[in-house]
């Protein structure tokens, strides 16, 4: 009945009927399910609706709450789950699947830490899209079931995904073309009004000059103003899922930069954003995965070492764990210049020609530098003690004396590719907390620990 409901009003023009799709009072209409060694119940609970309960133990996977509820999908809508839960930071996905069950539409959130009372997540059907299956129309129109699943990500463990309400609601479409903005410019202040809402996923700054410090603020009606982000400076900045009319720039600076809008479909994701500031920096300041161009890399680690594992790229960078940040090295010559993969020549071999310690060599004119991984670990506890073990050594080619700086930088990145978005997406990685303790590097808990450095001289 709901289903019809639905299309009777957008039958009558009505632009944004919100449809109950369930409100999770029949929780028989459920299912729970869960790979091998994972559990996964549901239960009904009188404030946060119908919860589904999980226990990862000590492994990955996923669980998954389903039911039939056949939908026929308009053009422009908004999907809107009211849910609340416990528990660490997990993948938490919303699957649409078709009544073969073989093509699957989903909504993917990494990482995802579900909030403890119940909060409205609203599911834009552009950050709806097709996962897999046969189908050679990959458009949404028609699916028979539902699925909420939580999968093991960063912490994994016992929790709960609880929901209280799914309703649809239908959105007017986009005008085309959008109108032009109009755009006031005074002392200090930019403010550009789009004249109907626009939804956008960030925002790139052209200044005439050095960046400079700015707050970003938006409004509905252009009286009243939230703040979207406060920066040191910067060209881009990441607004996920934010829609406004107006926007207004505040600054210092004499000179006012040009604001863009960025659409969902421009910058969809985070590594989106970092590909278009790829494309505008020299070449080697940030991997060659956000160029577009594929990443070849190799496993470090010890047998059944999981999460601890370590990956090193093509061009030299070590990724730290599983879904970790990145270490990168660079050279600076005696004349300032600073050398990264992208002024090398490259190549990769094996330890002995088959053990499992890779090596990358760079190849100047003025040096080269060896990067050499391997990992060690007892192997009763492969999970919780491996090291990850690197070395660098740089080399002077020419016959005159020269002064280099070798710098290994940590990088919020991983070398996992921005194209891996199954398992473990790729790409940018939150650097949280950095600080120095007792000569050893912390990274998001992670210690770093350099070595000491050697100078050895030809004979």
């Amino acid at each position: 009945m709901k289903h019809l409901l639905f299309l009777a009003l957008m039958a009558c023009g009505v632009a944004r009927a919100d449809v109950v799709l369930d409100d999770f009072k029949q929780p028989a209409l459920w299912t729970a399910s869960a790979t091998d060694q994972v559990k996964a119940t549901l239960r009904a609970d009188a404030k946060a609706g119908l919860c589904l309960d999980y226990d990862f133990g000590s492994v990955s996977g996923y669980v998954v709450m389903r039911r039939a509820l056949p939908v026929s999908w308009p053009a422009h809508f908004d999907l809107l789950a009211r849910l609340s839960g416990r528990g660490g930071a997990n993948d938490v996905q919303v699957k649409l699947v078709d009544a073969s069950g073989d093509n699957v539409w989903w909504m993917n959130r990494p990482n995802m830490a579900l909030p403890t009372r119940p909060t409205e997540l609203a599911i834009h059907r552009r950050q709806i899209s097709f996962a897999w299956g046969p189908s050679a129309d990959r458009t949404l129109r028609q699916t028979q079931f539902v699925e909420f699943v939580v999968s093991a990500g960063q912490d994994g463990g016992r929790g709960a995904l609880c929901l209280d309400r799914l309703s649809l609601k239908a959105r007017a479409p986009d005008p085309v073309p959008w109108p032009e903005p109009v755009r006031t410019a005074a002392a200090g202040v930019l403010q550009l009004d789009y004249l109907v809402p626009r939804e956008f996923n960030g925002v790139a700054l052209r200044w005439p000059g050095k960046p400079a410090a700015y707050e970003l603020q938006a409004s509905d009606d252009g009286k009243t103003w939230r703040s979207l982000r406060k920066a040191p400076g910067g060209s881009a900045v990441f607004l996920p899922d934010s829609e406004a009319r107006f926007l207004r720039l505040l600054t210092k600076a004499m000179a006012l930069p040009e604001l863009l809008l960025r659409t969902p479909e421009a910058w969809p994701t985070f590594n989106a954003m970092l590909a278009e500031l790829a494309r505008e920096a020299p070449r080697g300041d940030l991997p060659r995965s956000f160029l577009g161009e594929q990443n070849y890399w190799t496993l470090v680690g010890v047998d059944g070492g999981g999460q601890r594992s370590a990956l090193i790229s093509e061009d030299g960078a070590l990724e730290i764990g599983r879904g970790g940040f990145s270490v990168e090295p660079s050279v600076q010559l005696q004349g300032g210049e600073r050398i990264t993969w992208a002024g090398v020549t490259l190549t990769q071999s094996l330890r002995d020609g088959y053990l499992p310690q890779p090596n990358v060599h760079w190849q100047h004119p003025a040096f080269t530098l060896d990067i050499d991984a391997a990992a060690d670990g007892p192997a009763d506890r492969p999970q919780t003690a491996p090291e990850l073990l690197a070395s660098y050594r740089l080399r002077n080619t020419g016959r005159a004396p020269q002064t280099f700086v070798l710098t290994l930088a940590v990088r919020p990145w991983q070398v996992n590719p921005p194209q891996q978005f199954l398992s473990t997406p790729g790409g940018a990685v939150d650097v949280a907390k950095l600080r120095w303790q007792g000569g050893r590097l912390i990274v998001n808990n992670q210690p770093v620990m350099p070595a000491q450095a050697g100078i050895q001289k030809a004979g």
